[in-house]
This record gives structure tokens, sequence and C-alpha cells, in this order.
């Protein structure tokens, strides 16, 4: 109970005190003897007491205003707590609004960047269907004239071996054939003799030569099941021809060629012994072959400088 509260309970029972005193004292002596209906009134005035005591009771803004006004300093801390409060609940409120209209306007942006977007992909997908179409064009050019080119060459090269077959399926009698001695063999029968090839003259009119190579020693004493040739070209710097042989019934090798398959020139033939997959060399045959012309073809005239 409050200081207030106790005041006026105290007042009430100083006054009803003063009444009872009183009234004791001009009661009639039956009254005196008789304390049992004082007490009742005793009850009833304490009850009525504590019901205006119920009824004095101060609420909570009249506490808070007796607290305000006792504490001064905290009556100031309170109120700027509330300005506090209230100003930021009023910014966080402007945040709160500004958010959703910058989300609005993020929102368009985008749709705005969808929309162009999809036109620039567009306008690119046709020009690069625009791209594509001209180089398909170009492409069908190109390969049209490559398949002209190719289509000309090839009827050319089939003329040419048109030409071959009939020659080669004629009867090739009297075809030239010539006996090839080892380099080895050669140089000792004569060590003086530099140029060691054997020449092999093809009249105009065969399109066929033979050569045999003739066995050494170094050969029939190995005893190979099988052999590889290989025909260097003039300058001996690459392989003009190569074949894999087997072995024939006679220690001669013969070798036929095609005249439009070897030039005119100076040719080493060289050849292997094969053990498994490896080459053996056994012995090298030096070769000239010189094509004749037609005699019936006067060759031409050298033009005379005059003076």
């Amino acid at each position: 109970m409050t200081e207030t509260t106790m005041l006026n309970l105290r007042k009430q029972e100083k006054e009803h005190s003063f009444t009872h005193e009183s009234a004791s004292a001009l009661s009639l002596s039956p009254l005196d003897k008789t304390e049992t209906a004082i007490i009742p009134l005793q009850q009833g005035s304490l009850a009525a007491t504590d019901a205006q005591v119920e009824e004095t009771e101060p609420t909570r803004l009249t506490r808070a205003l007796d607290f305000l006004v006792r504490y001064p300093k905290l009556s100031v801390v309170f109120t700027a707590c509330a300005v506090a409060t209230l100003s930021l609940g009023t910014w966080v409120g402007a945040l709160f609004f500004e958010n959703k209209v910058l989300k609005h306007q993020i929102n368009q942006r985008q749709q705005a960047a969808k929309v162009e977007s999809a036109e620039e992909i567009k306008s690119r997908i046709d020009e690069a269907k625009t791209q594509m179409s001209q180089l398909q064009n170009q492409m069908e050019a190109q390969q049209t004239d490559v398949i002209l080119t190719e289509q000309a060459s090839l009827a050319g090269e089939n003329a040419r071996l048109l030409q071959d077959l009939n020659q080669l399926s004629k009867p090739q009698f009297g075809a030239p054939l010539v006996l090839l001695e080892a380099a080895s063999v050669k140089f000792a029968a004569n060590p003086a003799n530099k140029d060691q090839a054997t020449t092999i003259d093809v009249p105009f009119n065969y399109a066929l030569f033979t050569v045999v190579m003739q066995p050494t020693p170094a050969l029939t004493e190995k005893g190979f099941q099988s052999y590889f040739v290989e025909l260097l070209n003039p300058k001996g710097k690459g392989v003009a021809w190569s074949e894999k042989l087997l072995k024939a019934t006679t220690p001669s090798i013969p070798l036929t060629f095609a005249r439009r398959a070897i030039t005119a020139g100076k040719y080493q033939l060289k050849l292997y012994g094969l053990v498994g997959k490896k080459k053996e060399f056994v012995e090298q045959y030096d070769l000239q072959v010189n094509y004749l012309s037609d005699p019936a073809l006067k060759p031409a005239k050298k033009a005379v400088k005059k003076k």
C-alpha cells in the first residue's frame, strides 16, 4: 500500500475512535453494557473503508505520472527513447516503401532487357543463317569446280591408262631383256671401271622390259626364303619402286617394269633378304635405262645463227 492509502486509513481510524468515544459518553447505561452492538459497527466501517481504499487506488497512468514527477531525469531518458523509437519506425517504414519501389523498377528493367536480348538473339540467328547460306553456296560452287577439275583429270588419266593397256595387251615378243650382275662382282672383275651400270635400250614400240638379277655366292649361301627389292630413282634420293618377292625356283631373280612407270635414267636396285620382319642387305645392282625414239620421226633441226 502507498503512503496516501496509509494516511487515509489512519485518518478514518481517528474519526471512528472519536465517534465511538462520543457515543459512549452520551449513551445510556443499557447501551454501555451491550458491547456486542458496537463490534458490528466497527466491522462495517472497516469494510466501507476497504471499499473506499479500493476505489481510491491509483491507476497505471497515475502511477506512471507520479513516477515521472519523482524522477525527472528518467522521464527525459524515456521521452528520448520514445522519440528515437518513433523516428526509427518511420525510417524503417520509408525503407520498406523504397525497397518495394526499387524492386518494381528492377523487374521492369529485367523485362525490358529480356525483350531486347530476345530481339538481339533473333537478329544474330538471322545473321548467322545468312552467313551459313552464303558459305554453303560458296562451298557448293567450289565443290562443283573441284568435281569438274577432277573429272577432267580422271578422263585424261583414263585415256592414258587405256593407251597403256592397249600397248600392254599386245604381244611383247622380243621385248628387251638384260642380265644384271651385282656391283661387287663387276668391281672385282674390273676395279678401274668407275661406271659399273648395265645398260638396257628399250625400243619405242615396246611397253615392257625385263631385268634378271644374277645370284651371288653370298645370296646362295644364306638361302633366304623371301626378298625385298627397292628401285632408287636416278638421283638416289628416293624410292621409285619397291616390292616383296618370294624365292623363285631358279637362283636368279627376274623383274619386269612398265615403260610408263620408269623414266629414262640411271637406277640402283638394292636387294634385301627378309628374316622375319627384319631386312638384311645382300647385293646392289646398277641399271641404266634408255628409251629409243621412233626412227620415222625426224629430229627437229637446230636453228642456225646468222653471223
